[in-house]
């Protein structure tokens, strides 16, 4: 009887470890919804015989002409998630400067992006994911008066690696992307044809990111579970885009100020720009995880540290601001 309780005690207190554990490394804190001026919209339609959805969220002061942001979710994600995880940043943002955040939702919640590799629907059916976007953003333009020469995309993860598609098979659709957490996939892991034709490119990576390796290699969680193949650099990644662009001088660095020191890393920017082309952006978040940097949100810290030194939203509006303010090349 004794023994029975002793092991009890013992599996009990096993139990308590694991559980606490588990939350320690897979829940981050969600936080209330921040009070928002516009209306959270949902629509859906079929693709190629495909029922796809979306959600997007109209500021309170929609003018005609507004541009569009497309939110891409990670794998295994979706569109309420990742509005969630960017802490509702774009909705805010698009109530401040009067564009129209979107976010779709993947096909059983994975992108058909460039990398070949993918035990799942989307890969095996080959999904029309940029059709869908085609389609979403007709849509947009006929319902909401938007403006299809200022669409814009920003993902994460997976979702980064959609932005990369739709930069390099589709730029006449796309006028600048963000890629959070994922790199260019190497020649050798490449599913998709480049047109060649050059696009405003930010990639935000972190250097201890336990899925995209910052220096290339595998990607999956440690390199080992959930592999998608080969991805270049993260310097790599964002010189192809500067060559693509026409570059040839030497990129220009700024290193932020750590204003939180104790989240334990720093972030640093190269930026190619100048002569009326797109600018190409590299931040480095040394130290940094599979994150979103932002001031306030903490993602699940099995993921990686996450910066707070910014809020990563905020810099890619103003990124994508200046692709609009661009002046064209002589």
């Amino acid at each position: 009887m004794r023994l029975s309780i002793k092991l009890g005690l013992i599996f009990a207190a096993v139990m308590i470890i694991v559980l606490a554990s588990v939350r320690y490394l897979f829940v981050a804190p969600a936080g209330e919804p921040p009070l928002r001026r516009g209306n959270l919209q949902r629509h859906a339609f079929s693709v190629d015989g495909l029922d796809r959805a979306f959600l997007y969220y109209l500021p309170a002061e929609l003018r005609q002409g507004a541009p569009v942001v497309l939110v891409f979710h990670s794998s295994r994600g979706g569109g309420e998630r990742i509005q969630q995880a960017t802490a509702y940043a774009f909705d805010l943002l698009a109530d401040q400067y009067g564009f129209v955040a979107v976010y779709p939702n993947a096909y059983e919640k994975h992108w058909n992006d460039c990398l070949p590799v993918g035990d799942y629907a989307a890969k095996q059916r080959d999904v029309d994911d940029a059709g869908f976007i085609r389609s979403l953003l007709v849509f947009l333009q006929k319902q909401h008066s938007v403006d299809p020469g200022r669409v814009f995309a920003v993902g994460l993860s997976g979702g980064g690696q959609m932005s990369f598609r739709l930069a390099m098979e589709t730029p006449e659709l796309i006028r600048g992307v963000v890629a959070i957490g994922a790199s260019m996939p190497a020649s050798d892991n490449l599913a998709c044809q480049p047109a060649g034709q050059a696009v405003a490119v930010m990639l935000i990576n972190g250097t201890d990111d336990p899925f995209n390796p910052f220096d290339g290699g595998e990607v999956g969680w440690l390199g080992r579970f959930w592999g998608r193949g080969m991805v270049n650099s993260s310097l790599e990644s964002a010189e192809y885009w500067a060559e693509v662009a026409g570059y040839q001088d030497a990129p220009f660095q700024h290193r932020y100020p750590d204003n939180v020191p104790e989240d334990g890393s720093v972030a640093t920017r190269m930026v190619w720009s100048g002569q009326g082309r797109p600018e190409i952006s590299l931040i480095t978040v040394h130290g940094g995880g599979h994150t979103i940097p932002h001031p306030d949100k903490r993602f699940p810290r099995f993921l990686g540290p996450t910066n707070r030194d910014f809020s990563a939203a905020e810099e890619i509006w103003r990124f994508f601001q200046r692709e609009i303010d661009r002046p064209e090349a002589p």
